[in-house]
């Protein structure tokens, strides 16, 4: 999707109040990539920007710290007050037809992974679990 064709549609929207935008793409050249979605948050203060951050269907490998790209951008992002970031996790190893199908220590140590991310100045203010069970019945958190 090209965001520059997205984000001029969003000063029509006078009565959105947030957008949750996933933001699966690597920041680039410190984060030049993510001009299109900057120059909308700042052209739009007023709308607030849920930026779902997700380097590597999740945080990367177990106990993995942020590189330099990944700091300069998220820290960039958080800078605007109307910017939230969001961590991103999955709980399906088949790509949602089975729900949680992840191990439990997996999720867990994801968790933990962007713990050391936040620790690392990594701007995320929550984590958002894709593909999570959708009813009682699931055994993902034995």
């Amino acid at each position: 999707m090209k965001l520059h064709y997205v984000f001029p549609v969003i000063s029509g929207l006078a009565s959105a109040t947030s957008i949750l935008l996933p933001l699966y793409q690597y920041p680039a050249d410190r984060g030049s990539v993510l001009t299109p979605i900057t120059t909308a948050i700042a052209e739009n203060p007023s709308l607030k920007f849920i930026l779902i951050i997700n380097p590597a269907n999740g945080p990367g490998p177990a106990d993995s710290s942020p590189d330099t790209n990944y700091l300069a951008a998220t820290r960039a992002l958080a800078a605007y007050p109307n910017a939230q970031l969001i961590g991103y996790m999955h709980a399906s190893t088949d790509g949602g037809a089975t729900r949680c199908s992840v191990p439990y220590s997996s999720i867990i140590n994801d968790i933990r992974t962007w713990v050391i991310w936040w620790s690392k100045g990594v701007p995320i203010s929550g984590i958002f679990v894709d593909e999570a069970p959708t009813d009682a019945q699931n055994n993902c958190v034995q």
